[in-house]
C-alpha cells in the first residue's frame, strides 16, 4: 500500500466511542447478514447443479444452450420482481447477467468441449 494511503478505519478502531448497545445491535445485524449470505451461497450451489442438469438434457436432445426469448422474459420478470422488492433493476440486470454468464461457463466445463446447436 502506498505510504500516504491508509486502510479505512474499521469498527474495531471506534469501539471505545460506541455504546455497548450499538455494538450489540451491529453484531446482531452482521450475524443476520452472515446467515443470509450462507443461504444465498447454498441457493447458488443448487442453481449450478440444476444448470448442469439442464445442460446435459439439452445436449442429449440436441437443443440450443440459450433460448433468447426465455432469457429476455426471465430478465424482465426478475427486474420487475426486484423493483417490487425495492431493489434497483439495474443491479438485478447486472447480477443476473453475471449468474447467466457463470452458468454458461459451468455448462461448458461440465459437458466438455461440445457444440450446442445455434441459439434460438
Amino acid at each position: 500500500m502506498p505510504e500516504n494511503v491508509h486502510p479505512p478505519a474499521s469498527d474495531s478502531d471506534h469501539h471505545g466511542a460506541m455504546p455497548p448497545t450499538v455494538l450489540a445491535q451491529l453484531g446482531e445485524y452482521r450475524a443476520s447478514v452472515n446467515l443470509l449470505d450462507n443461504a444465498i451461497l447454498s441457493l447458488m450451489a443448487e442453481r449450478i447443479r440444476v444448470v448442469k442438469n439442464i445442460s446435459a438434457l439439452k445436449r442429449e436432445h440436441h437443443l440450443p444452450f440459450l433460448d433468447r426469448k426465455r432469457w429476455a422474459a426471465l430478465m424482465r420478470n426478475r427486474m420487475t420482481k426486484g423493483q417490487e422488492l425495492g431493489i434497483d433493476p439495474n443491479f438485478i440486470r447486472v447480477m443476473y447477467q453475471h449468474i447467466h454468464d457463470h452458468g454458461e461457463t459451468v455448462a461448458q466445463s461440465h459437458l466438455g468441449d461440445i457444440q450446442f446447436p445455434p441459439s434460438s
